[in-house]
C-alpha cells in the first residue's frame, strides 16, 4: 500500500510511466486499464484473503508471473512465508520469485539494524528464520531453479565496471 500512496502522491510519474492507472475507492488497488500491471495491497499474514484479492482482480495463475519481494519476508512470521511460498510453487507453474531481504542479523551491523528497529517498535520475526544466503537457498529449494547471493557478489558479478565508477569516491 506504500507504493499504492506514493503513485498518488506522485499523479504526474504514474500517468507517465501507467497511463490510464486506477486506484480503487479504498486506495489499496492500483491497475492500468489493460490489465498488465496490477498494485495489490495486502497482508500477507494472511495470505488466503490475499487470494481472494488476487481472484476478484482477475489474477490469471497460468500466466507467467514475477513476485517482488523487495524487503518484506523477515517482517513477516516464518510460518506465513512458508504458506506463501508453498502456493506460489503449487499454483504458479510460470512463477519467477525476486527476493532481496535483511540477512546476517548477528554481526555488528545486523545487531545495530535490529537495535535501531526495535527502538521504533518495528520487529523483523523471520531474520533469524532465514539469516543468511544459504539459509535463503534453503528456504526456496523447493522450486526449480534457485539463485541466490548477497549484495556484494551481485555487485562483484553483475553491475557493469561503468556504473561502479560512478560510485567510486576519489
Amino acid at each position: 500500500m506504500h507504493k499504492i500512496s506514493c503513485l498518488r502522491r506522485h499523479r504526474k510519474v504514474y500517468a507517465e510511466l501507467l497511463p490510464g492507472a486506477t486506484f480503487d475507492g479504498k486506495h489499496t488497488t492500483m491497475a492500468t486499464p489493460n490489465g498488465q500491471y496490477t498494485l495489490l495491497g495486502g497482508d500477507l499474514r494472511a495470505w488466503l484473503a490475499v487470494v481472494e484479492r488476487l481472484s476478484a482482480c482477475g489474477f490469471d495463475a497460468t500466466r507467467p508471473t514475477l513476485v517482488m519481494a523487495e524487503c518484506v519476508l523477515v517482517y513477516v512470521d516464518p510460518p506465513a512465508v512458508m504458506t506463501l511460498l508453498s502456493w506460489i510453487q503449487a499454483q504458479l507453474p510460470s512463477a519467477a520469485i525476486v527476493s532481496y531481504d535483511h540477512i546476517v542479523p548477528d554481526d555488528a551491523f545486523g545487531q545495530m539494524m535490529l537495535r535501531n528497529l526495535s527502538e521504533q517498535g518495528i520487529e523483523l520475526p523471520g531474520i533469524h528464520a532465514v539469516p543468511t544466503v544459504d539459509a535463503h537457498r534453503a528456504q526456496l529449494s523447493e522450486f526449480a531453479r534457485v539463485e541466490t547471493m548477497d549484495m556484494n557478489e551481485y555487485w562483484a558479478k553483475h553491475v557493469p565496471d561503468e556504473e561502479k565508477a560512478r560510485y567510486v569516491v576519489a
